[in-house]
């Protein structure tokens, strides 16, 4: 049941990560990648986190299955995600 939650919300993720790049684009605020992080909220003994990214028109998910048993590394995936931000926007001098 895990892999049907996590099919089910990774493709909610997905359309979402296509349609805000069209939004964000028609508003004049362009970014170049945007992430997504769906969960199969504790369908299943564990509770795990898999994150997407959308970037050129194309999605690259990360196999891997975050877990809270490995808290640095599931913090490290969103520390990632927001140092790329915060240098998107000091580009543009937000």
């Amino acid at each position: 049941m895990d892999m049907v939650i996590l099919s089910k919300t990774t493709n909610q993720c997905a359309a979402q990560l296509y349609g805000v790049p069209l939004i964000n684009r028609g508003l004049g605020h362009p970014m170049p990648v945007y992430y997504g992080c769906v969960t199969n909220a504790r369908d299943g003994p564990t509770l795990r986190w898999l994150f997407l990214k959308f970037e050129h028109d194309q999605y690259r998910i990360d196999n891997k299955r975050y877990q809270l048993d490995r808290l640095p590394e599931f913090l490290g995936v969103f520390h990632h995600i927001l140092d790329l931000y915060r240098e998107i926007l000091a580009d543009v001098g937000v």
